[in-house]
């Protein structure tokens, strides 16, 4: 799910993994027409779940570019410009 990040909340995958449980035992139970329309808002609502538990992770984990961005303005204020 977050290949590239080493920390994940763990919360955080198991309900999408037990969405995505729901959502596939779902569909093995309903062929029905009169079901399909439940089936559609409860993978609606399941993705809106998943998209708001990514996009919060997002918000609190640094990417490589900006850990490497923070160094590089470490740097710059602790030794200011290069010298040519």
């Amino acid at each position: 799910l977050f290949p590239s990040c080493r920390f994940v909340n763990q919360t955080n995958v198991l309900n999408i993994v037990r969405h995505k449980m729901i959502i596939a035992d779902f569909k093995k139970k309903t062929d029905v027409q009169e079901f399909k329309a439940s089936w559609k808002r409860i993978v609606a609502q399941l993705d809106r779940e998943n998209k708001i538990i990514i996009d919060e992770f997002k918000k609190k984990t640094k990417t490589a570019r900006d850990l490497l961005e923070g160094v590089g303005h470490s740097l710059k204020a602790r030794f200011g410009k290069r010298q040519k």
